[in-house]
C-alpha cells in the first residue's frame, strides 16, 4: 500500500512538473511578453490530438511580424521561448482581421496581409508541428491584379484536406467580390456591379465553390 501511495505521488509530482497550463484565471500562461515589444491581435487554433497554436503579431520598427507558437496538450512550449517568426515582410502600422487554422493532418493555416509588393495583399502560410513552411519559406501571395485593395483573408478546410481562401477586395466597380482557391488552384470568383455578376476564373484543374 505504501509502495502504491509513493508511486501515485511521484507521477503526479511529475505530472505538475511539466503541465504549463493554470487554472487560475489570475495566472494565465505566459505566451510571449518582451520587454518593450508590443505583441497584438493573438489567434488560437487546436489540433485534433490537443495541440494548440497560437499566432499574434509583433512590433518590428514600425511595421509588425507574425509570430506563432505551438503548445503540447500539458501546455508546454515547442517553439522555444520567443515561438516562431513566420514572416517579417512590411505591414505598415495598421493591422487588420486575419485567421488561423488547422488542417486535419494536424498543419496550421495561417492567413494574414502584408505590403511585400507595395500594397496590401493576403498571404498564407502552412506549417507542420516541427515548424516547417510547407508551402515555402514566403508562403503563397493571395493576390488578384484587378483588386485594388485586398483585406480579411479567411480560411476553411474541407473534408479532403483542400483549403478555402477567401478575402475581401476592391474591385473596379467598387464592389464586394469573394475569392476562392483551393490547395491546389485558384476556383472561381464572382462579382456584383450593379445587376451585372462577372464571373472570372483562374488557373487550371479547379474546384468549383459558391
Amino acid at each position: 500500500m505504501r509502495n502504491i501511495f509513493l508511486f501515485l505521488l511521484l507521477f503526479f509530482s511529475v505530472q505538475n512538473i511539466f503541465a504549463q497550463w493554470s487554472d487560475d484565471s489570475l495566472s494565465n500562461l505566459t505566451i510571449k511578453d518582451g520587454s518593450g515589444i508590443e505583441e497584438v491581435v493573438p489567434l488560437q487554433a487546436t489540433t485534433a490530438d490537443g495541440y494548440t497554436y497560437i499566432s499574434w503579431f509583433e512590433s518590428n520598427n514600425g511595421n509588425y511580424k507574425m509570430m506563432m507558437q505551438l503548445l503540447d496538450v500539458q501546455g508546454n512550449k515547442l517553439w522555444g521561448d520567443d515561438g516562431l517568426l513566420v514572416s517579417d515582410h512590411p505591414t505598415g502600422s495598421a493591422l487588420y482581421v486575419y485567421h488561423l487554422a488547422c488542417d486535419h493532418d494536424g498543419n496550421a493555416i495561417v492567413a494574414f496581409q502584408d505590403e511585400r509588393n507595395g500594397n496590401l495583399m493576403p498571404v498564407a502560410y502552412k506549417l507542420d508541428q516541427s515548424g516547417n513552411f510547407i508551402w515555402g519559406a514566403d508562403g503563397i501571395v493571395l493576390h488578384d491584379s484587378l483588386a485594388t485593395f485586398e483585406l480579411a483573408p479567411s480560411i476553411g478546410i474541407l473534408n479532403d484536406n483542400d483549403v478555402i481562401r477567401r478575402l475581401q477586395r476592391k474591385p473596379s466597380c467598387n464592389s464586394r467580390l469573394n475569392f476562392l482557391q483551393t490547395e491546389t488552384a485558384i476556383a472561381c470568383d464572382f462579382e456584383e456591379c450593379g445587376n451585372q455578376v462577372i464571373k472570372i476564373c483562374r488557373g487550371i484543374n479547379f474546384r468549383f465553390f459558391i
